[in-house]
């Protein structure tokens, strides 16, 4: 369809033209018609609609903070409005009720352990060795200690000596009896055995010191060594003596028993004091003699001993192993028994000037 564009005029003075525009003017009337009715209707009800004209303020006094608004309920929903809901008839997919899972065949049986095998075990004839239970030991019953024999009486104002020499042999058993009676004790034993060695050691430890004339004329001799060898023999002998003053004779017996358990007999042999003061001495003594030991043979061959002799004092055989190592280091090959052929000589050799002085002095 082609539009033309007339004025107003032409279309007023040519009725054929507005005839043209007709059906155009007449549907456009038609739609408008409509919607004006419309319009109308929504400005109508929207006019007839309460206004809401509330005051906020009112009901409150001047200074009052708090504010209490006005009971304002909203629009319900419809009672006659339902929601959709499921059909009733509509039921949810289940597992069948004659759903079974499936399980093992009742003739499938899982492997088990034979009940005819057996672990091999010792056979019933074979037992470790223990001690007897009615092992009854013999009572060893010992000695008593022989007594000293006992000086002969002596005059002592027909000696023709000075008044302090009278003085010194009259009061002489008054002097030695302190002495006595700390030695009789087996603590104090224990303290002599273990503090009386030291300043010997120093002797031989010491650089310098060890090779002094001081230290070989007394730690030459066998005197040291022997002396704290009978601090051990007075300690064996008062725990003999004494009443349950050593260890069970069946538990010393314990530490010897391969089938039990030796080193728990042996703590519970700690247990006893005395027994604890002899092992001590025990220790110290031979410590004592291999010690002097390693410093003769230091001084015969050539070899420094002093780490030695002092590693020897602190943990006994490590010492040894320490010297022989020290003198394979220098050169000088193993230890021999020059030592001990020297320290015979030297015992010799002092027991001569000390026979030839006695005589010299009765004479």
């Amino acid at each position: 369809m082609k539009l033309h564009s007339e004025s107003p005029a032409q279309v007023a003075k040519n009725p054929l033209i507005l005839m043209r525009f007709t059906p155009f003017i007449v549907g456009s009337t038609a739609a408008f018609v409509p919607f004006s009715y419309r319009s109308h209707s929504v400005l109508s009800t929207l006019r007839a609609a309460p206004s809401f004209n509330i005051d906020f303020t009112e009901g409150i006094e001047p200074g009052e903070s708090k504010v209490d608004l006005p009971d304002v309920k909203l629009p319900s929903f419809p009672s006659d409005v339902e929601l959709p809901s499921l059909p009733t008839d509509v039921k949810l997919p289940s597992l069948p009720t004659d759903l079974k899972l499936p399980s093992l065949p009742s003739d499938v049986k899982l492997p088990s352990f034979p009940s005819d095998v057996k672990l091999p075990s010792l056979p019933s004839d074979v037992k470790l060795p223990s001690l007897p239970s009615d092992l009854a030991l013999p009572e060893v019953s010992l000695p008593p200690l022989p007594t000293l024999p006992t000086l002969p009486s002596l005059d002592v104002e027909s000696l023709n000596l000075s008044p302090e020499a009278t003085s010194f042999l009259v009061n002489f058993p008054s002097y030695t009896q302190p002495a006595i009676d700390y030695l009789s004790q087996i603590p104090n034993l224990f303290n002599v055995a273990t503090f009386g060695p030291q300043l010997f050691w120093l002797l031989m430890i010491v650089p310098k010191v060890d090779q002094s004339p001081v230290a070989k004329a007394i730690m030459r001799p066998y005197t040291v060594p022997l002396l704290f060898s009978l601090v051990h023999l007075g300690i064996v002998s008062l725990s003999i003596t004494a009443e349950g003053g050593t260890a069970p004779i069946a538990e010393f017996a314990g530490v010897f028993d391969p089938a039990g358990e030796p080193q728990k007999a042996m703590v519970g042999m700690m247990t006893y004091p005395n027994f604890v003061t002899e092992e001590w001495s025990h220790v110290l003594t031979w410590d004592l003699w291999v010690g002097r030991w390693i410093w003769l043979d230091g001084m015969k061959r050539g070899v420094f001993t002093p780490h030695s002799v002092l590693l020897c004092n602190l943990i006994g055989p490590p010492g040894l192993l320490l010297h022989i190592a020290t003198g394979i280091v220098q050169g000088k090959g193993f230890p021999n028994d020059d030592a001990i052929g020297e320290e015979v000589e030297s015992k010799v050799r002092m027991d001569e000037i000390t026979v030839s002085s006695a005589t010299k002095f009765m004479s």
